[in-house]
């Protein structure tokens, strides 16, 4: 199964999202192999209800949950009131982590409350740009995983799916060089090797984000190890979106 997931992050009004949607239904119904390709899209959380009841037929994500499922957590929203619209969380996201401070202990602590209640996070990781530049980009993948994932039991980690997000691609229009995609990919695979065996690191979905697009979007899902594309700007409009979707379909 490949994936192609569409971050929308604080964007789209309502109606925006439900135009969307509709076209996105008719387009999955009438030209989308669901048996290869799984299509997801994360729209801004007060819009999961309203896509839920318009029957999807991609899968809903949910940006964001709290570190707790109920509490005095002002502004937060608990997985337990958005279980039954989602079929995955993202998780660790560059810009969590950044704007909200948010650490690998909160990190863990989302990916467990997913798993816990039967959903899939998809855990996001990658390396800012002077980690890149100094050559270090693959040990500080390592501390991210490490720290992270590899403090899930081992029973649960066939059930996560990985983004790789290179923090200094996002929304920027540049993209890391295909062996280099590749290079950390093969790494990370590695890295889960290590803890549950080849056969089953295989099988661990492994994404790439950070500008996308039509133009580069089969190169990179051409690429060895890359099992989809997690997409932002890219996934906002739905002729573009459409696109990549076709795109990857010829492959």
């Amino acid at each position: 199964m490949k994936y192609i997931i569409g971050n929308w992050k604080m964007n789209k009004n309502s109606y925006e999202a439900i135009d969307f949607a509709n076209q996105m239904n008719s387009f999955i119904d009438s030209y989308v192999d669901s048996s290869r390709f799984s299509i997801a899209i994360a729209p801004p959380s007060v819009y999961l209800s309203s896509l839920y009841d318009l029957s999807p037929k991609f899968q809903l994500v949910s940006q964001n949950i709290a570190f707790k499922d109920q509490g005095a957590l002002t502004g937060e929203i608990s997985i337990l009131m958005l279980k039954k619209y989602i079929q995955y969380v993202l998780v660790g996201h560059s810009e969590r982590r950044h704007f909200f401070n948010e650490d690998n202990s909160v990190i863990l602590k989302k990916i467990m409350l997913t798993l816990s209640n039967n959903l899939t996070p998809i855990v996001c990781f990658g390396e800012p740009r002077d980690e890149r530049e100094s050559g270090t980009y693959l040990d500080f993948i390592n501390k991210q995983l490490t720290h992270v994932i590899l403090h899930v039991p081992t029973q649960d980690l066939s059930k996560i799916i990985l983004a790789y997000e290179p923090v200094w691609a996002i929304g920027t229009g540049h993209i890391p060089a295909l062996k280099e995609i590749q290079e950390v990919h093969e790494y990370v695979r590695s890295i889960l090797a290590q803890k549950i065996g080849l056969l089953s690191a295989k099988k661990t979905p492994i994404l790439y984000g950070g500008s996308c697009s039509f133009k580069n979007a089969a190169s990179i899902f051409s690429t060895k190890n890359v099992d989809g594309l997690l997409l932002g700007g890219a996934s906002l409009e739905f002729k573009h979106f459409k696109h990549i979707i076709q795109i990857a379909q010829t492959l």
